[in-house]
């Protein structure tokens, strides 16, 4: 809304509607610009998925050559010590930290991650996977591990796709 007034201002002084003089001008046209770039940032953040439930620390890394349908892991270990590559979302903690750090063949668009709350629980479980499924549109499997797979989680996840329970926590298949 700034903004707006400032643009509002510096065009009727630009005409002659109104005579702010020069220093003024300057200033509203600084703010204009600085109001501008926070719009731009803002948006960006919002992008990465800053702005969504869990707080991913996006990857430096170049793109991992990927098919058409992507396969995504969820890990909630808090010391996984594991092998993966492609897209993977791990929770946060020191060790997975240390982990994350010194693996080459994620994908750009992995990260850590913070559960609200700090707890992994049936909300956290759930929301992890929904922002996976919004950051990545493409997804064809999203594997879990690191939980138990409830009948309640089955039940809420089962519109999204095939549920199929593994030694770790379970696997979501896009149908």
């Amino acid at each position: 809304m700034a903004s707006l007034l400032v643009t509002f201002a510096l065009a009727a002084s630009y005409w002659r509607v109104i005579e702010l003089g020069p220093s003024l001008e300057k200033l509203m046209f600084a703010c204009l610009v600085i109001g501008l770039l926070a719009i731009t940032t803002i948006e960006w953040a919002e992008k990465v998925g800053r702005s969504t439930g869990s707080t991913p620390a996006i990857a430096n890394r170049p793109p991992v050559a990927q098919n058409a349908r992507t396969e995504i892991s969820i890990i909630f270990e808090p010391a996984f010590q594991g092998q993966k590559a492609g897209a993977v979302w791990i929770v946060e903690s020191d060790e997975n930290r240390r982990w994350f750090k010194k693996q080459s063949d994620l994908d750009a668009g992995s990260a850590l991650f913070a559960p609200e709350g700090k707890e992994i629980g049936h909300g956290a479980i759930l929301r992890s996977v929904w922002n996976v499924q919004e950051h990545y549109a493409d997804w064809s499997r999203i594997t879990v591990s690191g939980v138990v797979l409830t009948n309640e989680l089955a039940r809420e996840l089962r519109d999204e796709g095939n549920i199929v329970g593994t030694e770790e926590g379970f696997a979501l298949v896009r149908a």
